[in-house]
């Protein structure tokens, strides 16, 4: 029976000192308080990946700005953090100008054309493109120079190659009649906006196509409508695609796509 007894004295100390800890612990978790959350960085490319000039114009992260330029040791510790990164590579000049010529004689032309940018990964081919685009949109503000709407497409993100149709059409007019629309019907629809004459007033349409290689298909439709809709002489659409692949035109292109670059 004495056993027993401190058994169960045991058993009560036990559960009393079970207790305590979760109490404790309870009260440790309601100390810490909750994490406070940080501010999200305004995107280059929100709503459906496309940028308008009022979002550059806009463009305020919020973010405080400590001036280090006396501390050359802050200086090269603020130049290593990965979040520092430059907004295009250097000694990227020449291909600069030639992306934003391409571009500016287009829009004063009123018409439209594609650009076919090719490169290993990493030389910052979207970087370059995003960087002038940025560049002529604001000078577009101030300039004769026709405002435009720029509009971001990566074809590796998509599932299937035919789902640009739907992207597309959403970034031009985000209905929500479209959401719904399948991508052959997308497609008409998209043929139908850049071949109407009714639509000559309309805004101009800088289309940036990255990883284009994704959009490769057996009988290149997808490729050869996304090159085609810019030779239409109401459409003001001017289409830049960039790939890894260095000969893609040339070695897999068909003669009829291959024109169209």
């Amino acid at each position: 029976e004495e056993d027993d007894d401190e058994d169960e004295s045991l058993s009560s100390d036990d559960e009393k000192f079970t207790s305590n800890n979760n109490n404790n612990r309870k009260s440790t978790l309601i100390s810490k308080g909750t994490p406070a959350t940080k501010k999200p960085r305004t995107p280059f490319l929100p709503r459906m990946n496309t940028i308008t000039l009022s979002d550059l114009q806009n463009d305020d992260d919020g973010t405080i700005s400590i001036d280090i330029s006396n501390d050359v040791f802050a200086q090269a510790r603020q130049r290593l953090l990965p979040t520092n990164l430059p907004e295009a590579p250097p000694c990227r000049e020449q291909e600069s100008s030639s992306i934003a010529a391409f571009i500016t004689n287009k829009l004063d032309a009123q018409a439209g054309g594609a650009l076919y940018i090719s490169g290993v990964p990493g030389v910052g081919k979207t970087a370059i493109v995003n960087k002038v685009v940025r560049e002529l949109m604001l000078l577009s503000s101030d300039s004769d120079l026709p405002q435009f709407k720029y509009i971001f497409l990566n074809g590796m993100k998509l599932n299937k190659p035919e789902k640009i149709y739907n992207q597309l059409l959403q970034a031009i007019d985000d209905n929500e009649l479209y959401r719904k629309r399948s991508s052959k019907m997308a497609c008409k629809l998209l043929s139908k906006y850049f071949t109407d004459r009714v639509n000559k007033k309309r805004e101009p349409i800088v289309l940036l196509l990255d990883e284009v290689d994704h959009l490769y298909t057996k009988n290149q439709t997808i490729l050869y409508n996304m090159l085609e809709w810019p030779q239409q002489p109401y459409s003001k659409l001017i289409v830049i695609a960039i790939a890894n692949t260095l000969d893609l035109p040339e070695t897999m292109f068909k003669k009829k796509l291959q024109s169209r670059l």
